[in-house]
């Protein structure tokens, strides 16, 4: 046997076995580190998902206490009227509240006309002439001045400490859910900390929130704005500095109505403008989601030159004039709206009472406590009364008392607080396990919404970034492994980003009806009341949020510095190069976003996603397609075989 043949082949064959299992190695390396990292994401997911959960109820459980107090105030409001005996007269016997007239009618002050001489006055026929007594109704009148002076000085303090209060309780809300993201791992976002301080700094500016006419200096007497920014820097500067990071300023992120905010507007619009200003549109082409941009895909679009029109950058000028953060979204209303609005004969139809009631009788709601005046009058420049003679008394007075109701200032709800209508209803009840209960079917103008963005650091993360590892396929450059082993760590790369979350809360309240129903919180003339009684996490689609999303400087750069550009040019190119020369530090803002802008301006590109919208999925038994994927855009898994319909973002 030729032992020299044998030897010689043994020996090209060496190293054989241990370049494999160098390359098995490394896959059960990188196994048992993608198993690891695994762990960490899902486990940092239900940590900022646990930390805007607690954040979202925070935030809602201020705007409760908040909506309530203010709702307390109106009541003292109200109360410090009504119990005002002098004007309004309502009064208590034996258990219960009778009403009372303050003043006299027609005839009560009448009296005996004198002549000059001290004789009775008498007509043609001899009757007795009755004429009215100024001078009793002049004293009256007076004290009824004399008691609105004072009340209007108490309500208006009254509606000063709610304007306090719409400004701070949020703001304290906003800063109580930072340190319940704190406490459940979630640590500074920059951005979002940023963001905040922009904010600080344009409030204290005076372009817009110091210009009275854009934003009014002093609300109710209040003089917000330094109070405002000083709330705004204490939350930035509080928190407990650890070794773990800096802890100080904001966690977790929510979304601001912000004055001076920036507005798309097109001087000459297109069929595709009104595209640029939202941002899903830039995440839906990125995110290749065909369905988002179904409508835009499978219309009549024109893709070709400038097909984004002419563009200008404005700017919000609507102040709230309550907390930009976590805001209740109420308004100051001086008139007897709340009042007429209410439906108090279908709410409280005992109290109302018999229309046909008399004087006397425990009529509180009905015609007896109406809201007109007995007798008009005028003060003249002298202070002197002026009374309207012809008609003496009002007509349509029932109560003979001067009704104050209206001429002071009460906290109501805004437009943004209303009810669902019944397509919206029939639109969820498709996947919620029960109805909405009864009083609680509305939109909320409080709604407490906050997110959380974490960079995700894993060991495949540190090992396989360009500064780490390199190219691990390098070393077996010449094997067929060499190149699946770079592809892996590629896609490993790919793989690899921030933990996200967000949750949505709000308070919840309702009016008990006399007749055991409910009804939304604004049923009583849109009056805020005290009537939330608890805070509840619900779906993030269910109610949109207005506001910029704080850590989102990125978008309103590009908003702001990009987009007015683009407007001014021809081609993406040109827009791009005239970004690069005029913002270069702010550029890399807008990378994706112009990326987006070219992509869905690539026929084949739009053309893909087109195929893929008008693919049959389904198909009858002759073949014959039944349905498309874009029929199925709005799918959503259930429970179970087949789909049904429901929003993407849940929870």
């Amino acid at each position: 046997m030729n032992y020299g043949i044998i030897k010689q082949c043994r020996k090209g064959q060496g190293g054989q076995v241990l370049a494999f299992a160098l390359i098995l190695m490394i896959i059960v390396i990188v196994a048992a580190f993608i198993l690891f990292d695994t762990q960490t994401v899902i486990r940092g997911k239900v940590k900022g998902q646990n930390a805007v959960d607690s954040a979202a109820l925070t935030g809602a459980t201020w705007q409760q206490h908040s909506l309530n107090l203010i709702g307390e105030l109106n009541l003292v409001k109200a109360s410090t009227v009504l119990l005002s005996d002098s004007l309004f007269g309502i009064t208590e016997q034996d258990g219960q509240i009778y009403w009372a007239t303050h003043v006299l009618d027609e005839d009560g002050y009448r009296v005996v006309a004198m002549n000059k001489d001290g004789s009775v006055m008498r007509d043609e026929d001899g009757e007795i002439v009755m004429a009215i007594d100024l001078a009793h109704i002049d004293a009256d009148l007076r004290r009824v001045i004399r008691e609105k002076a004072k009340l209007k000085v108490a309500v208006g303090l009254l509606s000063q400490m709610q304007t306090r209060i719409s400004f701070v309780l949020p703001l304290i809300g906003y800063g109580a859910a930072q340190q319940a993201a704190k406490n459940n791992g979630v640590t500074y976002n920059a951005d979002a900390n940023e963001t905040l301080k922009d904010l600080r700094d344009d409030v204290l500016d005076g372009e817009f929130y110091g210009d009275p006419d854009v934003a009014p200096q002093i609300i109710n007497n209040y003089s917000w704005r330094i109070p405002y920014a000083n709330m705004l820097d204490a939350i930035l500067r509080t928190g407990n500095q650890s070794s773990g990071g800096n802890q100080r300023g904001v966690a977790v992120f929510s979304k601001v109505n912000w004055l001076g905010a920036p507005i798309l507007r097109a001087d000459d619009p297109n069929a595709l403008t009104h595209y640029i200003g939202q941002k899903w549109f830039y995440e839906a082409i990125l995110s290749n989601s065909w369905c988002e941009l179904k409508d835009i895909l499978l219309g009549d679009y024109d893709f070709n030159g400038a097909w984004w029109g002419n563009f200008d950058c404005d700017y919000t000028d609507t102040f709230l004039e309550e907390s930009e953060i976590l805001p209740l979204h109420i308004d100051f209303f001086t008139g007897a709206a709340p009042y007429h609005n209410a439906n108090l004969e279908q709410v409280f139809p005992n109290r109302y009472k018999d229309k046909n009631a008399f004087a006397g009788d425990t009529a509180l709601l009905g015609p007896y406590y109406d809201t007109y005046d007995p007798y008009k009058y005028t003060i003249l420049d002298d202070g002197r009364i002026q009374i309207q003679i012809a008609p003496f008394l009002n007509l349509n007075d029932t109560d003979l008392n001067y009704n104050i109701l209206p001429e002071f200032t009460w906290c109501v709800y805004d437009s943004s607080w209303t009810r669902y209508n019944e397509e919206m209803k029939n639109y969820w009840k498709i996947y919620l396990r029960d109805d909405f209960r009864e009083g609680y079917d509305y939109y909320s103008g409080a709604l407490a919404w906050f997110g959380m963005e974490q960079p995700t650091k894993t060991i495949t993360g540190n090992m396989l970034n360009e500064k780490g590892g390199g190219d691990l396929g390098k070393p077996f450059k010449g094997m067929e492994a060499a190149d699946d082993i770079s592809a892996a760590q590629n896609n490993l790369k790919q793989g690899v980003h921030d933990i996200e979350a967000d949750a949505l809360a709000k308070p919840l309240g309702r009016i008990k009806t006399e007749d055991s129903g409910y009804k939304p919180p604004f049923a009583a003339g849109n009056l805020v009341l005290p009537v939330f009684t608890e805070v509840a996490l619900i779906p993030v689609s269910l109610e949109p949020v207005s506001g910029f999303e704080q850590n989102d400087k990125g978008w309103i750069i590009f908003l702001t510095k990009y987009v007015p550009l683009l407007g001014d040019s021809s081609t993406l190119d040109e827009a791009w190069q005239k970004m690069m020369k005029e913002h270069p530090d702010d550029a890399h803002y807008c990378t994706r976003y112009h990326k987006a802008l070219e992509k869905i301006s690539d026929p084949l590109w739009r053309e893909q996603g087109k195929n893929w919208l008008e693919k049959p999925v389904s198909f009858d038994k002759e073949g014959n397609a039944t349905s498309f994927n874009k029929d199925h855009c709005n799918d959503w898994p259930g429970g179970g075989s087949g789909h049904r319909k429901g929003p993407g973002n849940l929870h």
